[in-house]
């Protein structure tokens, strides 16, 4: 039988326990999203080339759904980008609020 004390190897470490930090800021989910975002990015553009053409050549109207398509894809991209932009900004603030608290 052997007793378990307080001096364990754990609580000889010199480094202090820093309290996790918030995960949706943390570098590595931000390269993820900002990943993603530059995957839907060209896929948007790439999907509304596809739709817009074969729109054009059913219809018989050639460049304008290719136009339409790929032009509505940038703007819902792009108010995509800035509505996460603005999320991760808020989160940055309000981590920074909150550090300088302590």
């Amino acid at each position: 039988m052997t007793l378990v004390t307080s001096n364990d190897e754990a609580s000889k470490s010199p480094r202090k326990r820093e309290k996790p930090a918030d995960p949706r800021l943390s570098r590595r989910a931000v390269r993820i999203q900002m990943t993603g975002v530059g995957l839907e990015f060209g896929a948007s553009v790439i999907g509304g080339l596809a739709v817009g053409y074969y729109l054009d050549e059913w219809l018989g109207t050639e460049p304008v759904f290719v136009l339409l398509c790929v032009f509505g894809a940038l703007v819902v991209t792009v108010t995509h980008l800035v509505a996460l932009s603005r999320r991760l900004d808020r989160l940055r603030r309000a981590d920074e609020e909150g550090s300088s608290d302590d």
